[in-house]
């Protein structure tokens, strides 16, 4: 056998000598390396993913040489910009350096983040300060940080040339739902910052966002992931699940938000033993939480069963339920409060539960509406009825007006008189400003007491007719909501023509904001039985045009060229009309004017006698379904 030459050298040591040491991971690096200001976070000093577990897992994964894409769908409020974005960026510049670029909606939100989040976090991290010149590190108008390892650039989505001109081996694109689709003729902004890291073998995508819709792409591109959601162990059991809306708890006899959240009367119900858990006990559960990808299950020991399958592209999904910061009760009262209005409703299944929105139910179709046929001839008042109002859809000359006249009572609730297509105005006049309507019992007679006339159309006959029944009929003029902050509002139209003075006792025009009252209306449509408070009425002899330019008009979400959400009615199917369901949104609006919407209750005003008899064992009601939120809870 040779000798060694060396006969007193290890030859283990040599090559342990020779081997590279062991590169850190992401969450290892956070601890000694990170620090957060008090101007930046709540909880000011190291970064602690005691604080935060549920980010260990996909900072690592950042390391990870086979993972390229890493898509996060999150609540706001579980520290996703401090836990995964900045971190990920600080192990970059401190361990495995290279070019990279963020991408965020608008210039004003990286003016914010970089003087505010991450300037001053960075400049007392240990981990970035060591690679920056603080007197150059960072330029807000260039929107760059030049660290001696690598520059890191900040682009706008809104900036499409600054977007195509950055090569970059890593890439966070943070709050991607909100960028705008389209930048002009260019791509979209996404592809436009990917394509830069295409010439990158091992390059690292990094893309965060509360959702929007199923169509937006931070949901499509979870969708296209290998999918992890994190399951905690019982406090009380110990036997692990996924905390979704449906394991959070409150009284059913209490419905005060305020109440709710300040005496923290909401908690989670384990899926197992039904222990209660409150918001103390999230901590330690965080901690022995797993991410669990699809395919797969855990068992009480908090053992992976089943095959992981290695992924190049990792998404995990988080909601509010699993922040350290937001307790069991501050969700339920968001909830509360944001039920009965579409957008609020939207905002907390985004930005809270970290689910894209699905509308359900924003309409109802012509069958559901003739559901509410009472049992009382057309043309007659129910005794519940205090006061009559009507409203007039326009149209150009050659079609006709389209009228209702609608008595309420008390609670909201009413009762469909008429509906009718008036040919002429003589023949509006008849039905608005003359007509007397009997009672269906007791010979008493009402007349309207107030009216709104639609004036975008015949604008000049909407206000001569007007000026000649001031007392009783305004015109009206529908404004998107997003145009106005009150649900109506009057203005002068009336002018001295030589002095400019506002004409005394001349016309006033009413702008109606039609979102907010085409919500209410479909809300009080979608009452289920007639016992319940606002429950809309329609008259026997209803025709079937009426019930379906009724159920001509949905509610849906859609994005402008800003990539902001917000819900708009829009007409179902090009060539139906939507002039009774117009009218109807009118006189809703004419009715909250008149004061007809906080009617007190009078004695013997009732509508049950006119409910008609449905079902069986004296049912007198079929029930529908909910209404358009019924499917969150």
């Amino acid at each position: 056998m040779r000798g060694s030459a060396h006969p007193g050298l290890d030859r283990s040591a040599v090559l342990a000598a020779l081997r590279p040491p062991r590169r850190v991971l992401p969450s290892e690096w956070v601890g000694d390396n990170r620090r957060l200001t008090r101007d930046s976070s709540p909880e000011p000093g190291p970064f602690r993913l005691d604080r935060t577990p549920y980010w260990r897992e996909p900072l690592d994964k950042f390391a990870d040489p086979f993972v390229r894409k890493i898509t996060a769908v999150t609540a706001t409020q579980v520290g996703k910009t401090d836990g995964l974005m900045a971190n990920t960026v600080g192990w970059a510049v401190d361990v495995d350096p290279a070019p990279g670029v963020y991408g965020m909606p608008r210039d004003p939100d990286i003016a914010y983040l970089l003087r505010e989040r991450f300037r001053k976090s960075f400049e007392v991290s240990p981990g970035f300060r060591r690679h920056l010149d603080p007197a150059s590190w960072i330029s807000l108008t260039d929107q760059v940080m030049s660290f001696d390892t690598m520059p890191l650039y900040f682009l706008s989505a809104a900036s499409p040339a600054a977007l195509a001109s950055k090569p970059a081996r890593y890439a966070w694109l943070d709050e991607v739902d909100k960028w705008p689709r389209f930048s002009g003729r260019e791509a979209d902004p996404v592809s436009l910052i990917l394509e830069r890291t295409k010439n990158f073998h091992d390059r690292k995508i990094v893309q965060c966002s509360t959702p929007t819709l199923k169509s937006g792409y931070i949901w499509v591109e979870f969708e296209a992931s290998q999918r992890h959601e994190y399951w905690v162990p019982c406090a009380h059991c110990g036997r692990y699940q996924l905390l979704t809306w449906n394991h959070l708890k409150f009284s059913e006899t209490e419905r005060d938000p305020k109440r709710i959240e300040d005496e923290r009367l909401a908690w989670c119900e384990c899926e197992h033993c039904h222990g209660r858990i409150g918001d103390t006990q999230k901590p330690a559960m965080l901690l022995g939480g797993r991410w669990v990808p699809e395919g797969c299950e855990i068992d009480a020991s908090g053992n992976l069963v089943g095959e992981v399958v290695p992924a190049s592209h990792v998404g995990y999904h988080l909601s509010a339920i699993y922040s350290p910061w937001v307790t069991f009760s501050q969700i339920v009262a968001e909830f509360l409060r944001s039920k009965d209005a579409p957008e609020k409703l939207m905002n907390w299944r985004n930005s809270w539960m970290a689910e894209p929105w699905e509308e359900r139910g924003a309409s109802l179709s012509d069958e559901q509406l003739l559901v509410h046929v009472g049992n009382y001839e057309r043309g007659t008042v129910p005794t519940a009825v205090q006061v009559l109002t009507a409203a007039v859809d326009v149209h150009d000359p050659g079609h006709p007006f389209r009228v209702v006249v609608r008595g309420w009572g008390h609670a909201e609730e009413s009762f469909l008189v008429v509906e009718a297509e008036a040919e002429s105005w003589q023949a509006v006049e008849e039905l608005v400003c003359v007509r007397e309507y009997p009672r269906t019992s007791g010979g008493e007679r009402l007349r309207v007491v107030m009216a709104g006339i639609d004036a975008r159309y015949r604008t000049n006959e909407v206000y001569e007719f007007c000026r000649a029944w001031s007392e009783i009929v305004r015109p009206v003029f529908g404004q998107p909501g997003y145009r106005m902050s009150a649900p109506f509002k009057p203005s002068v139209i009336d002018y001295h023509p030589r002095k400019g003075r506002v004409v005394r006792n001349g016309l006033v025009i009413w702008h109606v904001n039609t979102d907010y009252y085409k919500d209410k209306l479909l809300a009080l449509m979608s009452q289920p039985v007639p016992t319940d408070p606002g429950y809309f009425w329609l008259c026997s002899g209803v025709t079937d045009g009426y019930a379906k330019e009724m159920a001509a008009e949905h509610r849906v979400p859609k994005a402008d060229r800003h990539g902001r959400t917000r819900m708009v009615w829009e007409v179902k199917y090009r060539g139906v009309g939507n002039h009774a369901w117009d009218a109807e949104v009118y006189d809703l609006a004419i009715a909250d004017m008149a004061g007809a919407l906080n009617l007190p209750r009078q004695d013997g005003a009732w509508s049950a006698d006119i409910a008609p008899h449905r079902g069986e064992e004296g049912e007198p009601f079929v029930r529908r379904g909910g209404g358009w939120w019924d499917a969150t809870r």
